[in-house]
C-alpha cells in the first residue's frame, strides 16, 4: 500500500512540475480568491475609504518592512500561492 502511495505521489509531483515548467514565470496576472477568512487582508476597508490605521503599527509592518495597505503583518497562504 505504501509503495502505491509513493508511486502516485511521484507521478503527481512530476505532472505538477511539468505544468509549472510549461506555464513558466508569469502565467497568471491575477488571483481571485473568495470566502476564506485565513486569506482576508482587510482590503475591503481600504476600498471603502476607512484606511487611517493601515500605515500605523502594528498594521502595515510587513515582511519587507514597509506598509502595504493591508491589515496583515505577514504573508498569507494566498501570497505563497501567488509566488508559484
Amino acid at each position: 500500500m505504501a509503495a502505491i502511495f509513493v508511486s502516485v505521489a511521484a507521478i503527481f509531483f512530476l505532472f505538477a512540475l511539468s505544468l509549472h515548467a510549461e506555464l513558466g514565470e508569469g502565467g497568471y496576472t491575477s488571483i481571485f480568491r473568495f470566502g476564506a477568512s485565513v486569506v482576508d487582508t482587510g482590503n475591503f476597508l481600504i476600498l471603502a475609504g476607512n484606511s487611517r490605521n493601515v500605515g500605523c503599527l502594528p498594521y502595515g509592518k510587513t515582511f519587507f518592512h514597509y506598509p502595504t495597505g493591508r491589515f496583515s503583518n505577514e504573508r498569507l497562504i494566498i501570497d505563497f500561492i501567488g509566488k508559484i
